[in-house]
């Protein structure tokens, strides 16, 4: 498990918001609601946000609308702005999706796309076909990810699925070349002139984890692996319930 810091996202720089970094603990909800004020005054409209980000997302739901059924009952877990929600609903015609979020203040933009439902808790007996989240176990730690794969677990059907995007700290499992020792070293160097240096700018933003690391906490809570494969510099994971 390796740790990531993070200094801008969305083309917004972090030192330039009215909160105090950390680089040792995760971002405050404070960080999280002044940074997305922040956002909804620079774009407009999902339209206006950075175009690599976009097609990085656009090709992200490509991959996922192949492994749901438009009948499917959807819950995206960690939806975020709600961009692949959109791009499920309009232009796969995918039905039933039901968008969670920690962030209140980031479903704004979803919030006016009447396909997905935007829901601030989870209902206790309400059962979904295909679960999933995209780059979102980054930030939780071994413990909270433990609880997570639990809270799957009730929400899900017997014959139900839940796929896991992220960046796997092994650039093979990501699609890409193998780290070379020199990249290995300056990686470990990084973050230590980070913090001798340049700290201010750097908030902690979470863990990178490999796919085996991930395979061990899922088999341990009931799950086994149906699929993965890598796509967009990311590793895509298919987990069902073990029968």
């Amino acid at each position: 498990m390796k740790r990531l810091w993070n200094a801008e996202w969305q083309n917004i720089k972090f030192n330039e918001l009215d909160v105090n970094l950390s680089f040792f603990k995760r971002a405050s909800p404070e960080f999280y609601s002044i940074f997305y004020d922040k956002l909804f005054n620079l774009y407009g409209s999902f339209d206006d946000l950075p175009s690599d980000w976009k097609e990085e997302k656009i090709n992200t739901t490509k991959q996922i609308s192949l492994l749901v059924g438009h009948e499917d009952l959807i819950l995206s877990y960690g939806c975020g702005l709600g961009f692949i929600e959109k791009e499920l609903a309009y232009t796969y015609n995918i039905k039933n999706i039901d968008a969670f979020d920690f962030a209140k203040t980031a479903s704004k933009w979803i919030k006016g796309f009447d396909k997905v439902k935007c829901i601030n808790n989870l209902e206790d007996k309400k059962k979904y076909d295909f679960i999933y989240s995209c780059q979102l176990l980054y930030a939780l730690s071994n413990k909270e990810l433990n609880d997570f794969i639990l809270l799957i677990k009730e929400n899900i059907n017997v014959n139900g699925k839940f796929l896991t995007i992220n960046t796997s700290s092994s650039t093979i499992e990501n699609g890409a070349r193998p780290i070379s020792v020199s990249n290995k070293i300056k990686n470990f160097i990084r973050p230590i002139f980070w913090f001798l240096l340049r700290r201010d700018i750097y908030q902690f933003w979470g863990w990178e984890r490999n796919n085996s690391e991930l395979l061990k906490i899922f088999k341990k809570n009931g799950f086994h692996l149906s699929k993965s494969f890598s796509a967009e510099k990311q590793s895509f994971l298919l987990f069902e319930l073990d029968s």
